[in-house]
């Protein structure tokens, strides 16, 4: 099942079709008719296309979707504040962009499995060819042996032909010797007529003979004629087998250059497969480089370029997409890809080189900026058990505390902790202080203090009040 396009067959009338998978925007959707983008079309609904035309019948409509993979469609910068859609629409974009890698990639897998079966199937058509071509050579050898001994019978049947012609002239030479005995005989022997009748007789009767051998003769030649012409009847259809075998053998050839053919198309195919796998993995390959300056001059396109310190790269140009307020720093790496259509390198993304030290853990850490929040909403609380266990007031200058133990509320100025409030009190009515003084304290310069007795100073503890100062306990 595909992720990221469907196919459907038109037939003339219909118009609107099911766009079955999600997508981030309708942009990222293409229409084609057989293999053609095409715009000839409207959004019915979010999960509905119409047609200007309907398309025609047995053409076929591809709706692919196609999600940016040169620029993220969100882009955070430090200091603003995310929200879950921007998760998801990055988290989205990713598991888009590898859903239809993954279709292309059975894509490309079905076709090496295509073209490795029509080679076996072409390999399976060579051998047939080639047993035809053995079949069509066995008869042709058998065409030629007939061939042979017709040959070798018209040639003893034209012998037996000439014999009989030959007898045929024997018999004719004495046939012409007893016409000229008997017309001697009739000469010298007037009285042998009788005689002389019946070698007319004998001269008739061989006459007819003679001409019977004649026309024996003459059928013979025939015969030997008809055999002849039998023979190169014979000797042309063994022309003809011989041309039809050295054509099958031709055919034979040329299945198992074709078989041949489709084996290094299916190789191909599997070759393409593996470069398609090999782009797919390259296409998340960034060279690292280690400053602005040493990004390429004169790179390749899609060239992709890690920028280890990214100090300035606000100002390098040729440079597209990089976020408003962007500003390098030597803490963070930025992605960059180029692209000859527009000459110029296309932002993709950056990182901290450091995240640990750059970003502020769950657990706590130290801010080196200002922290700036909402106006409303915020609860930060300023906790610690005891009193003792606040940090130094000289190192938290400004920081606000509050001390479970004694109920208090502090600020840190002057090297020392200064109460600002205590539980129970009732703000603008009645001000409370502690009884017992269990830290050191020392009044601010140019303050006087005072406290509700009586008032204990524990042991090892010291209240110091500065020249020109007082402290009055009432």
């Amino acid at each position: 099942m595909a992720y990221s396009y469907v196919t459907y067959t038109g037939n003339g009338a219909l118009t609107q079709f099911a766009v079955p998978f999600g997508y981030i925007r309708k942009e990222h959707i293409e229409v084609s008719l057989n293999g053609t983008v095409t715009a000839a079309f409207t959004w019915v609904n979010n999960a509905t296309i119409q047609m200007n035309t309907a398309p025609a019948n047995a053409v076929v409509v591809k709706i692919l979707r196609i999600t940016p993979v040169n620029a993220s469609l969100v882009n955070f910068t430090d200091g603003s504040t995310p929200v879950a859609s921007d998760f998801n629409t990055t988290n989205t974009q990713g598991l888009y962009t590898n859903q239809e890698l993954r279709d292309i990639s059975d894509s490309t897998n079905a076709l090496s499995s295509q073209a490795v079966t029509a080679g076996q199937n072409a390999t399976t058509a060579a051998n047939n060819a080639a047993a035809v071509a053995a079949s069509a050579l066995s008869t042709a050898n058998n065409a030629n042996s007939t061939a042979q001994s017709t040959i070798a019978t018209a040639n003893t049947a034209s012998a037996n032909a000439a014999a009989a012609v030959s007898t045929a002239n024997n018999a004719s030479a004495a046939a012409a010797a007893a016409v000229n005995t008997a017309n001697n005989a009739s000469a010298a022997v007037g009285a042998a007529t009788t005689t002389a009748n019946n070698a007319a007789a004998a001269v008739a009767a061989a006459t007819s003979a003679a001409n019977g051998a004649v026309n024996t003769a003459n059928a013979a030649n025939a015969t030997a004629n008809t055999a002849l012409g039998n023979s190169q009847t014979a000797i042309t259809t063994a022309n003809n087998a011989s041309t039809a075998a050295s054509n099958a053998t031709t055919t034979a050839n040329n299945a198992s250059a074709t078989a041949n053919n489709a084996s290094t198309a299916a190789n191909n195919a599997v070759g393409t497969a593996n470069a398609a796998a090999a782009a797919v993995a390259n296409s998340l390959l960034f060279d690292v480089v280690a400053n602005v300056a040493a990004i390429p001059a004169n790179p390749a396109n899609n060239k992709a370029v890690e920028v280890t310190n990214s100090t300035n790269i606000q100002a390098f140009s040729p440079l597209a997409g990089l976020p408003a307020g962007f500003v390098g720093a030597s803490g963070l790496s930025v992605r960059i890809v180029y692209s000859t259509a527009g000459a110029t390198w296309n932002f993709i993304q950056y990182f901290p080189n450091d995240p640990e030290n750059r970003y502020l853990k769950l657990s706590g850490g130290t801010l080196t900026g200002a922290v700036i929040g909402t106006q409303t909403g915020n609860i930060i609380p300023f906790y610690f058990n005891t009193y003792a266990g606040l940090p130094s007031a000289s190192t938290y200058h400004g920081a606000v505390a509050h001390a479970h133990d004694t109920g208090g509320l502090y600020y840190a100025h002057g090297g020392q902790w200064v109460q600002l409030a205590v539980a129970g009190a009732s703000a603008g009515t009645i001000s409370e202080n502690e009884q017992t003084i269990s830290s050191n304290y020392t009044l601010s310069a140019g303050y006087n203090g005072s406290s509700v007795g009586p008032v204990t100073v524990a042991a090892g503890v010291s209240v110091t009040v500065p020249a020109n100062a007082v402290w009055a306990i009432l």
